[in-house]
């Protein structure tokens, strides 16, 4: 992940498990109406992994972040194989925005937000 020099920061290493995944926690001078900070996570999330544990990590992380950060921005983004990600997007009102295949026929790598 690349952050810009002129944006405050700072990594989330509470969020850190066995999972390969980065929490930054942003403070950009301009952010969306409604919105105090922005929270993102990238994920890598290997084919022959436990599916329930990375939903398990994943709900666990925005559970966390929510409670930590309210009116916090979230964008998820990464590769998540073949994990279902419908329950994190119900529980915690994400779209995901990438609407195409990006491998083969195929929509593995994906960004899951709350911004609008």
């Amino acid at each position: 992940m690349y952050i810009g020099n002129n944006i405050n920061f700072f990594v989330l290493d509470d969020l850190a498990d066995i999972f390969e995944g980065l929490w930054i926690h942003l403070r950009p001078n301009r952010l969306p109406r409604g919105f105090n900070c922005i929270i993102i996570g990238t994920i890598y999330h290997p084919p022959i992994a436990d599916n329930n544990a990375m939903l398990n990590y994943l709900i666990s992380c925005l559970s966390s972040i929510e409670s930590r950060f309210p009116n916090c921005g979230v964008i998820i983004t990464g590769d998540f194989n073949d994990l279902n990600t419908m329950r994190l997007q119900k529980s915690f009102r994400l779209k995901q925005l990438v609407n195409f295949p990006t491998r083969s026929r195929n929509t593995l790598d994906l960004i899951l937000t709350n911004l609008n």
